[in-house]
């Protein structure tokens, strides 16, 4: 039930159009937990393969631990950094 309302979440946030083009970063969390999906079953789960039009990424995570979480972060700064977009002159 969690996954279908994350899914449809993340279809209605890719299609607003403020956010065409800007980089998505996914955390597959809880990796300490047996029954939690991997990147590869969140990428499944979520279709994220059928993400076009903007750079994305998955990286598996344990926010106990802080395992991959400096590596994700890390991945989407350096995104933002190359990927900016000059922000519309204020009036």
């Amino acid at each position: 039930m969690r996954l279908a309302v994350a899914k449809e979440e993340v279809w209605l946030m890719l299609s607003h159009e403020d956010l065409d083009g800007v980089p998505m970063l996914f955390l597959a969390n809880k990796m300490d937990v047996d029954e939690a999906l991997d990147s590869a079953g969140c990428t499944k789960a979520l279709d994220l393969d059928h993400i076009r039009r903007r750079r994305w990424k998955i990286y598996s995570s344990n926010a106990v631990t802080g395992e991959g979480l400096a590596e994700a972060v890390g991945w989407f700064t350096d995104e933002l950094k190359t990927n900016s977009r000059p922000k519309p002159a204020s009036r």
